[in-house]
């Protein structure tokens, strides 16, 4: 299979409709997520395994802002149950596990959007 065919993780439809495809603006938050992100999940992870669930709460929302506008969709749903598992301190055991493929899939659509800043 060659790259084209690859499904792509980021879909930037929002970001196009949002900024009125101004060129210089996606490219902005291309690079802000590339530089952000990485943190923020690094963090998440920290408070997940510290129990800091109003930290949790408070990165998941950020991360959810940021994931709908690279169009990350695949993880949406996870984000979300994150958020609201945090704040309402329900499902705690699952949060681990939903914050492993948030990153997982994060860190392959910085690599990613890598590739398509090259192209800019």
């Amino acid at each position: 299979m060659d790259a084209s065919a690859k499904r792509m993780l980021t879909d930037f439809t929002y970001l196009k409709d949002f900024s009125g495809n101004d060129q210089d603006f996606i490219k902005e938050m291309i690079c802000l997520f590339i530089d952000n992100t990485p943190r923020e999940l690094n963090s998440l992870k920290k408070n997940v395994h510290d129990e800091n669930w109003d930290e949790v709460y408070k990165i998941a929302h950020t991360l959810k802002t940021s994931i709908s506008f690279m169009g990350i969709k695949s993880i949406q749903k996870e984000v979300l149950e994150v958020e609201q598992n945090a704040k309402d301190l329900v499902n705690l055991n699952e949060i681990g596990k939903k914050v492993n493929i948030i990153s997982s899939t994060c860190f392959a659509a910085i690599e990613e959007l890598k590739g398509i800043l090259k192209a800019f």
